[in-house]
């Protein structure tokens, strides 16, 4: 008792505070509390407030009890108990401080102090609604006290209402500016509704005040952390600062994790890899368990390309049972790079037993047996299996369809290597693989404006550096090949814009020089190109300029520099035919004919067939006298293919002139006429010598011409040779030579002292380097100045039967050795012949046709020369040609280009549906048809003119333009081709168009359409067309169920069976069998399941029955086209 007067006396008394306690704890010890003794109600109070500034809660809780139990109901030890309860951060103890707070609140409405305590109970508890009633009623009771509108800001902010919670914040931070702990609440509650308000710079200004006031706050700097993180680049390093700091707190094991994922975003955003690896594995020393830090490390070593430290997070990964699918694909992609593909294999094998259908895996393991060097042989086809199981599953896999085209491409499975690449683009218009590769192959396969038309495409796209030089470099050597030389520098000069002084540029620059006989610019500039070669260049490009070289040498007579050049390069690639057809050339000059055969056949016995080389090697056999085997070689080289890089045109036309002189040595006049005729055709220099020496050789005026003739870069004759070409001309132009001295005024028996009919300007050796058949000393002045038509001198053999001409020529009405009459006259013309009287007007309309193979002709205002015609975009390409727009006289018009195999030459099928189409064109004229306006029949120039519909086709305006339709359009475009399919059945015969698809109707700009593409169409001569005889054609989606019968008979109603699906795809229904994707599956649905194409319910009324009675099997009991015109314009549907 005594003890407890003291420590009540000091209290009272203000005394310290040490000796209260010291007093008060030593009358508790000696007290009995279970007696009654007690300290009183001030002892209490004044020990509990003491233990609460010492966070001493437990103690405190007791003393503010004890107070309570002495003074029940006092305010002040409510709340002081209230308080120490909740700070012990016990559950069951915050229960009763809540208890506690409510119990002041009822017993006092005006206590500020406890609906505050209430308002932070319920935010910490998310009860946001009441958090906000309480905390505005404790606002309301004292609108100064900071705390209380702190706390009301941050439940208006979790409430929603941003604009009172950020105003009321302002005002609690306005009410103590200073550095109180109620202003640092509620200035830290401000920043965090500027935060969530994006007003980033007032929330970092207030976080930094709090911080600057408390540091080291982890809220604070996770938050300022997280601020800059969002300022990108530019508040990266602050952002890692702030992360560091808020470490440095020491926050739970899960925020210490979410800082280090969010520290590393950061750093992976700036590219820190470095940083971010630190960061990361020290993130997975403290959670070794955690597979999301892991699999963001792995990205970070990717990145890193260290491929040690990606092993270690896949093995984690699966020691975590972690590795999915996708993480084992990655990982065999790892291993592949690495070299071990037998392993990347198992490890996709294992993702394949799991999931079959899995396409990733399929595409790696494809890829890793086409980069396997040990898989051998069975590499690509086992890659191939692969990619033809993941376009079974996805048909439009982009990658599959690249990869399938790749093998198909090296096993040289061209054409299914080009569907493949050209279904790939569709699917993926720019991919860059398949265009190049397109455009390769069709270069090889010299079908160069399909070529053209990809890597046109390919250089137009933003692609790699490698492929788009790549792609200049072929398309270069595209138009040299088809003597396009302006455009082949063009597209040379856009290649070194990309890569300055490339070899390869510069190879095609000198090329071109050479050809055009700029021979001094084509020898600097390919020195140029060989100092520019390196070790990644080819080194068969080195051999490649070593000989174009020699062969500018050779052509400016420097012999010596050319055998140097030649030595380098047949050195290198002792095999090298070019350089061996240059070298056999350089010895003809030298008048070295043995050892000029045996470079020549030397070339020959690396390739068999190279026209060049029998070219060479028949003008040795020239030179010496042996015509028959001379001819025998110029007949193999017109047999090859000319227009590539190394082979132009000109060599067939050089073959052509040769062959002329031999035949002439011969007597065969009409053949060698023949071949002057054809060779101006394929030599464009020739040619042009011809056209300008057209009135030098009606003056006779020769010895400039034979001088020109001399002359040509690509032409070599000697002077006896050329005045022979000259009298070939002459013949050719059906004049004789008149002597050059008479021409100038002198007399006649001087001409006729000379040694030759050409005056005393030619050579005396003309005769005797060029002997005819009949004797070595015979006149040849009697048959060189006779009229054409004239035989030869008596003492000739008789000449030879003249070669036969090619199918797609004109046939000459009377042979050119016939005394009686003239011949066709060919290239140049003549003075215009008398006006033929009435009676003759028939023969003289048949002379102005041009017949083929299959009887067809053309009519005079049906024949289109190829300089008439102005040719633009490519529209589509096709297995036999490509169509394009182009101009006509005008008229804006469809050009069908045909591609010649062979510099002219066509394929018997390529003909066949040649003439079938112009036959099919010229013999149907209807408004709901195509117009035939003329063709172009001279190779390489085969060309169909047709008129030209700019709407496109009906296929593309429903499927790829998916254009809204009006009934009243689609009924219009229903009936349009109607009419047109029933007007072919019509004739008499009927006509048979056999391909009718949506594909093959054409549009023009308000929708009319009509039926084009005649190229299977056939005439029923009888009641039908063999399936033997009409041969396959068609399209399979569209093709009626007799068409897959061996023994069916195909009539007029297998286009009725094509038109029923057109009807439906016009009218909104799909493709046919569209869920098909190969003709074997259309093939069970028609002949197996007996399914017809799908017809929607939503077709318009009427339309479904006249479909369903197109689609009967029995070909009889089918409607037929005109059942099916009359049906659809009975339903009156135009004017809906």
């Amino acid at each position: 008792m005594a003890l407890r007067c003291v420590a009540r006396s000091l209290l009272s008394m203000a005394g310290d505070a040490s000796e209260v306690k010291e007093y008060a704890r030593q009358a508790m010890e000696c007290g009995d509390e279970a007696a009654g003794f007690t300290l009183g109600f001030e002892l209490h109070s004044y020990l509990g407030t003491a233990l609460e500034r010492e966070r001493n809660y437990v103690a405190a809780e007791k003393h503010f009890a004890a107070a309570l139990r002495a003074k029940p109901g006092d305010e002040a030890v409510m709340l002081a108990l209230a308080r120490t309860l909740v700070g012990t951060q016990r559950k069951e103890k915050k229960v009763q401080a809540r208890q506690l707070y409510e119990q002041v609140v009822a017993s006092n409405p005006g206590s500020s102090e406890g609906y505050i305590r209430l308002a932070e109970m319920s935010l910490e508890a998310d009860d946001f609604s009441e958090a906000y009633r309480m905390a505005a009623q404790a606002a309301k009771l004292a609108p100064s006290d900071p705390t209380a509108l702190a706390i009301l800001g941050k439940a208006s902010m979790k409430t929603g209402r941003t604009e009172e919670g950020v105003r009321v914040l302002e005002q609690a931070s306005a009410l103590q500016p200073n550095t109180a702990a109620a202003d640092l609440l509620a200035l830290q509650a401000l920043a965090q509704a500027h935060k969530k308000a994006g007003r980033d710079q007032d929330a970092i200004s207030c976080f930094k005040r709090v911080l600057d006031a408390r540091p080291g706050d982890y809220e604070c700097n996770l938050s300022l952390g997280q601020l800059h993180s969002a300022r990108g680049a530019a508040g990266a390093s602050q952002a890692v600062h702030y992360y560091r700091s808020a470490l440095q707190s020491r926050p739970s094991t899960r925020e210490a994790r979410d800082i280090y994922m969010q520290m590393a975003g950061v750093q992976c955003a700036i590219s820190a890899w470095k940083d971010a690896q630190q960061t990361l594995e020290g993130a997975v020393r403290e959670l070794p368990e955690d597979a999301e830090i892991w699999r963001k490390l792995l990205i970070v070593y990717e990145e890193q390309k260290d491929s040690k430290g990606q092993h270690q997070c896949f093995r984690r990964l699966g020691q975590l049972g972690c590795l999915q699918p996708a993480d084992k694909v990655q990982c065999s992609e790892l291993l592949m790079s690495e070299g071990q593909f037998r392993e990347a294999r198992d490890l996709l094998d294992q993702v394949l037993r799991a999931e079959p259908s899995n396409t990733a895996a399929l595409l790696k393991v494809a890829a890793s047996w086409r980069q396997d060097p040990t898989a051998g042989e069975r590499a690509l086809s086992e890659a191939k299996a692969r990619y033809e199981q993941v376009l079974q599953l996805s048909p439009s896999n982009a990658e599959a369809l690249e990869g399938a085209a790749y093998c198909y491409r090296k096993v040289n499975n061209l054409e299914q290597a080009i569907t493949l690449y050209q279904q790939c683009l569709k699917v993926k218009p720019t991919a860059e693989g398949p265009l190049y590769y397109l455009g390769d192959i069709l270069y090889k396969q010299h079908r160069h404006a399909e070529c053209q038309h990809y890597l046109s495409r390919l250089v137009e796209t933003n692609c790699t550096t490698e492929y788009k030089t790549g792609a200049l470099y072929i398309l270069a050597k595209s138009h040299v090949s088809l003597d396009e030389y302006a455009e082949a520098e063009a597209q040379a000069r856009t290649g070194l814009a990309v890569k300055p002084n490339h070899p390869h540029f510069l190879f095609i620059f000198a090329l071109v020089k050479n050809r055009m006989a700029d021979y001094d610019s084509s020898i600097s500039t390919l020195k140029k190109a060989l100092q520019h070669c390196d070790a990644a260049d080819s080194a068969q490009l080195v051999v490649e300029i070593r000989d174009w070289l020699a062969q500018a040498y050779e052509r400016k007579h420097e012999y010596a520099a050319a055998m140097a050049e030649l030595d380098r390069a047949l050195q290198q690639d002792p095999s090298h035919a070019s350089s061996l057809i240059t070298q056999g050339l350089v010895h003809v000059h030298l008048k070295q004919l043995e050892q000029a055969e045996t470079s020549f056949r030397r070339a020959l016995a690396v390739e068999k067939n190279h026209a060049l080389a029998l070219v060479r090697l028949g003008y040795c056999k020239l030179l010496a006298n042996d015509y028959q085997e001379a001819t025998a070689f110029f007949q193999r080289a017109l047999q090859q293919r000319c227009g590539t890089l190394a082979l132009p045109h000109s060599v067939k036309g050089a073959a052509r002139i040769y062959m002329a002189l031999s035949l002439m040595s011969q007597q065969d006049m009409e053949g060698a006429i023949l071949q002057v005729s054809e060779a101006r055709k394929s030599h464009r220099n020739f040619n042009a010598v011809c056209t300008q020496g057209k009135d030098v050789i009606v003056r006779g005026e020769c010895e400039g011409l034979v001088a020109k003739l001399r002359a040509i870069p690509d032409l070599d004759l000697n002077l006896a040779q050329a005045w022979q070409l000259v009298e070939l001309m002459a013949k050719d132009l059906e004049i004789g030579l008149k002597d050059p001295a008479a021409s100038r005024g002198a007399s006649r028996a001087a001409s006729e002292a000379a040694a030759s009919p050409f005056g005393a300007g030619s050579p005396q050796a003309f005769a005797m380097s060029s002997p005819v058949a009949g004797g070595a000393g015979q006149e040849r002045r009697q048959w060189l100045s006779a009229e054409i038509g004239g035989s030869p001198s008596a003492g000739g053999s008789a000449a030879p039967a003249s070669q036969e001409r090619r199918m797609w020529t004109a046939q000459a009405s009377t042979p050119a050795m016939s005394p009686p009459a003239a011949p066709e006259r060919r290239q140049w013309t003549a003075p215009k012949a008398p006006e033929p009287p009435k009676q003759e007007e028939e023969a003289v309309q048949m002379s102005s046709t041009v017949q083929m193979a299959g009887g067809l002709k053309l009519a005079k205002h049906e024949q289109i020369e190829m300089d008439e015609l102005t040719q633009h975009e490519c529209l589509g390409t096709g297995g036999f040609g490509a169509v394009y727009r182009g101009y006509f006289k005008n008229q804006e018009v469809a050009i069908k280009k045909l591609f010649c195999e062979d510099g002219g030459n066509i394929s018997p099928l390529q003909l066949d549906e040649l003439e079938k189409e112009v036959a099919a064109l010229r013999s149907v004229n209807h408004p709901r048809l195509v117009r035939f306006i003329g063709a172009c029949l001279t190779p390489p120039n085969l060309v169909i003119v047709t008129e030209f519909m700019p709407g496109g086709s009906l296929h593309h305006l429903l499927h790829k333009a998916k254009t809204p339709l009006t009934i009243g359009q689609q009924a219009k475009m229903a009936l349009q081709v109607c009419e047109g399919a029933a007007f072919l059945h019509s004739s008499k015969p009927p006509v048979v168009h056999r391909d009718l698809k949506s594909l093959n109707v054409i549009l023009d700009r308000i929708y009319n359409a009509k039926i084009c593409d005649f190229g299977l169409t056939q005439s029923m001569d009888n009641t039908h067309i063999s399936l033997k005889e009409g041969g396959g054609g068609g399209s399979p989606r569209y093709m009626a169920p007799e068409c897959y019968d061996c023994k069916g008979k195909i009539t007029e109603k297998v286009d009725v069976w094509a038109l029923g699906c057109i009807l439906v795809e016009i009218f909104g229904g799909p493709l046919p069998y569209d869920d098909c994707s190969n003709i074997q599956q259309i093939v069970a649905k028609v002949l197996i399941d007996k399914e017809i194409p799908y017809i929607p319910n939503h077709l318009p009324r009427g339309v479904r029955p006249v479909v369903e009675d197109c689609f009967n099997f029995d070909p009889k009991a089918r409607t037929s086209s005109q059942s099916v015109y009359n049906r659809m314009l009975e339903l009156n549907l135009v004017t809906n």
